[in-house]
């Protein structure tokens, strides 16, 4: 961001250094010791925003300063941005001075720091002399809100003048030499910060954004599935329903793409979350396995093989393992047009508690060239596109692998030769929680019906559904229909709490945004009521974010529950059967 401009104090300075008096020396002596610290300060720092904002009013306090602004200029279209600034008068944000300028003031402010390094104004006296083209800017944006004596110092980037740090004060009395070269070197300091500051600020907008887009993708989403869903219990010929099937599997994929762009914008957020709890091997391997052979869809023999000795059950994140798992595993029939996939799964014991849980996917596809191999695990885009260019995907998947895997202290690796075929593996430790052998696998107790039926019904139940979108709110209605349920339906936390007032219920489904009153201050608001029978009624989030510090947050402010968005169908029924009253049950 800074660099010494083509006739900076510094270069005036150290052209004259000679002529320093010994009081200016110990100034100086004394200012670099307070630099040194003030570096410090941003150097070890956790919140490095945090770091900025002390470090400023530390320099405030040592140069008796009142307000220091760092501003940002585009002079490619002559814009301004205050990125940051501290005030002795907190209330005295100064943003809306800084807006555009003309190409002609732009190249008037270049020409000025050109000349003298600086520009220093105050109300009786400008340092510099400048002509129209800069007037305004002088008007505006610096006598205006002058408070004494102003010192800018200009930045650049690339070479190139990219902006300046004002440094202000009451006191009208001209700023000394030591203090400019101080005040110069102390920008210098602040440089790398600020940059690294900013491409920080710039990754986390590009990710929320990216999560914001994700998000939006989910309301149209939970139409696709929940409505196909509800399409399926109808009578139809085997060739609709073959084609609602296929439709009903595009927009689980979608939903895939989905979640990936979600977890890519957490990585790039450095939100990713990796957690652990106790699980059953077999539900981990079940659960890969037979998505895998529906992806295959018959295309290609699929093998599994694993030890007779592999425990029972693990601690650990299983579904980051199996995501993971899932990734290479339908990358490797994706990739394959003939022969076979083999996955291996086995275990190496570390001690009586640990072991390493290693996975492999071997394909007969069409491998990867050498000099390609370096292009695996990166965001955006496939290896060698000319041949698989009619392949689906964005190349998110083995990105968020890796990072999956070492976020779990793991490692990922891939040995592949082009055109024989590859093999993915990744190894990571576990906790072991039972070392007794798991069961074959086609003992495994896994009942899941061709078709989700539901096998309850609560005739006499009554709840009220909160979404600020009529299509989820119809979603809900037809999918929870057969179960018999009274379902009321408003669009906001304030009609939410009115229907309260009005009416008991049994359980409620509130979304997590909403404008004006959101699910978070309507869950609160319910919880606080005063002799009204639902103020302990069960409270289901609806949301499309389960990401762990979320439902925290959700189970933290008062609810009981939460449905992910797009309502998947199964897993809805459970939370309702959950959480209705059992008296109002009646099972099928």
């Amino acid at each position: 961001m800074v660099g010494k401009g083509r006739n900076s104090i510094y270069k005036q300075i150290m052209n004259n250094k000679l002529d320093f008096s010994p009081e200016e020396r110990i100034i100086m002596a004394r200012g670099h010791r307070f630099l040194a610290q003030f570096q410090e300060e941003m150097k070890y720092a956790e919140d490095l925003s945090d770091a900025l904002s002390k470090s400023l009013e530390h320099l405030a306090e040592y140069f008796r300063l009142d307000r220091i602004i760092i501003l940002e200029t585009d002079f490619t279209n002559a814009t301004n941005t205050l990125s940051y600034q501290w005030n002795s008068k907190e209330e005295n944000t100064l943003s809306d001075y800084f807006q555009t300028m003309s190409e002609e003031e732009a190249d008037g402010i270049v020409a000025l720091y050109n000349e003298y390094g600086y520009i220093e104004v105050n109300p009786t006296h400008i340092a510099v002399k400048y002509d129209d083209s800069v007037g305004r800017i002088m008007k505006e944006n610096v006598l205006d809100i002058l408070l004494g004596t102003q010192l800018w110092i200009p930045t650049m980037k690339n070479g190139k003048y990219s902006g300046a740090v004002f440094f202000d004060k009451y006191d009208t009395t001209p700023y000394t030499i030591t203090d400019k070269f101080l005040l110069s070197e102390a920008v210098n300091a602040m440089a790398v910060y600020i940059d690294r500051l900013n491409a920080e600020n710039a990754s986390r907008a590009k990710s929320d954004y990216l999560s914001a887009v994700s998000h939006e993708i989910r309301t149209p989403m939970n139409a696709i599935v929940g409505l196909t869903e509800v399409a399926l219990r109808e009578e139809m010929s085997p060739a609709m329903r073959k084609s609602l099937k296929t439709v009903q599997s595009s927009a689980l994929g979608l939903l895939t793409l989905i979640n990936d762009i979600l977890d890519y914008s957490k990585i790039e957020a450095k939100r990713l979350e990796i957690i652990s709890e106790k699980f059953n091997t077999l539900s981990l391997i079940n659960d890969m396995y037979e998505i895998t052979k529906a992806r295959n869809n018959g295309k290609l023999k699929i093998n599994l093989h694993m030890p007779e000795n592999l425990p029972s059950s693990f601690y650990g994140d299983m579904v980051r393992i199996k995501q993971v798992m899932i990734n290479l595993c339908s990358n490797a029939v994706k990739y394959t047009d003939k022969g076979s996939v083999d996955i291996y799964i086995d275990i190496q014991k570390i001690d009586d508690d640990n072991c390493k849980f290693l996975f492999s996917v071997k394909d007969t596809g069409i491998g990867i060239k050498k000099e390609d191999l370096k292009k695996l695990f990166k965001q955006y885009g496939q290896v060698d596109t000319t041949i698989n260019h009619h392949k689906e995907g964005t190349g998110l998947g083995l990105m968020i692998s890796k990072q999956l895997i070492e976020k779990m202290d793991g490692k990922i690796s891939i040995d592949s030769v082009y055109g024989v075929g590859s093999t993915f593996s990744f190894h990571i430790p576990l906790r072991v929680i039972n070392w007794e052998p798991a069961e074959k696998l086609e003992d495994y107790q896994y009942e899941e019906p061709e078709e989700k039926k539901v096998d309850f019904t609560a005739p006499k139940a009554r709840i009220l559904a909160v979404d600020d979108s009529d299509i989820n709110l119809m979603v809900v209605s037809a999918l929870f229909n057969p179960i018999g349920m009274t379902i009321d339906t408003v669009k906001s936390g304030y009609e939410a709490l009115s229907m309260l007032e009005k009416n008991s219920y049994d359980l409620i489904l509130m979304d997590h945004f909403m404008p004006g009153l959101d699910g978070v201050e309507t869950t609160e608001r319910i919880r606080r009521l005063d002799n009204n029978p639902n103020r302990d009624i069960p409270i289901i989030a609806l949301t499309a974010d389960s990401a762990e510090i979320v439902k925290q947050e959700l189970l933290s402010n008062g609810m009981n529950d939460f449905m992910a968005k797009p309502i998947i169908i199964k897993e809805a029924y459970q939370i309702l059967y959950r959480w209705l009253p059992n008296e109002k049950i009646q099972n099928i």
